[in-house]
């Protein structure tokens, strides 16, 4: 076991979710270990790449603004098949699909919704980014290898509240500052889902020894659908347990950009085999 490993850059994140276009609606891609949680991808490299994908189906002025998938099992690192299928293009929404399949069974399916912007009088901001210490002020969560997901020596995680996984704290709340450790690019609706999901689940804090926790549905919704950020840049989020019991555990999270702008709202129902 090595704490604070050289991070292994790897498989860049740009890579691991833009998929190849195979025509109609079939993508494949090949996505590297480094972007491993356990036997799994992490969730938000899955869901980013799904995301992209059904992209391609929608109009050009339409952007991602909810997303939402099932795991129904663990999509596993190296080849990855997925098929997308336009279900309705209205004159301001368009529906997509999308469905992972791997060694011929399904892995995820996720279903989406992208809207071209609107003229509204409705407009209400999301909440203030929190007063808080910059990131530097901030403790950093350390990579070990061999006991963390390794995924995770990507990112950069500076908690300013709650403690980090199996540390026996309350498990009700997370919180911190975080960012692509060398992954640079503009931050687009897949990159922020891929982003958001790099953090745990708070109740995982509540617990005294490691044990495995796996995502079965994850739904985001996005507020604006590109910014003027990039992936490297300081992030905050922010995340409460909605519940914790008989093995599994839901939880409410926020994302804000680098300007302080509110920017998703992201909900997860996570399995815990321990």
């Amino acid at each position: 076991m090595t704490i604070d490993k050289q991070p292994d850059r790897g498989q860049s994140l740009s890579d691991a979710i833009s998929w190849r276009h195979e025509g109609g609606g079939r993508f494949v891609a090949n996505v590297d270990p480094v972007w491993g949680q356990g036997r799994a991808v992490y969730g938000g490299i899955v869901g980013a790449g799904m995301a992209r994908a059904m992209e391609t189906a929608v109009p050009s002025d339409a952007s991602l603004r909810s997303f939402s998938v099932t795991f129904a099992g663990p999509v596993q690192a190296g080849e990855i098949a997925c098929v997308t299928e336009l279900v309705r293009e209205g004159r301001t929404a368009s529906f997509a699909t999308a469905e992972i399949t791997q060694d011929g069974t399904r892995r995820a399916t996720a279903s989406a919704v992208f809207g071209a912007t609107r003229e509204s009088s409705a407009h209400t901001p999301g909440p203030a980014l929190p007063d808080l210490p910059p990131p530097e002020a901030s403790e950093s969560m350390p990579y070990i290898d061999g006991l963390m997901p390794s995924f995770t020596q990507r990112v950069e995680f500076r908690y300013t509240h709650g403690t980090f996984p199996f540390m026996g704290g309350d498990g009700s709340r997370i919180g911190g500052w975080f960012r692509f450790r060398h992954d640079a690019e503009p931050a687009d609706a897949p990159g922020m889902l891929a982003l958001i999901d790099t953090w745990p689940a708070p109740a995982l804090s509540g617990m005294k020894t490691p044990a495995p926790a796996s995502s079965i549905t994850w739904s985001v919704d996005l507020f604006t659908h590109r910014l003027d950020a990039r992936l490297d840049q300081w992030w905050y989020f922010d995340a409460r347990t909605l519940f914790a019991v008989d093995g599994y555990t839901s939880f409410e999270a926020s994302l804000w950009a680098p300007d302080g702008q509110y920017v998703a709202r992201s909900c997860q129902l996570v399995g815990v085999f321990g």
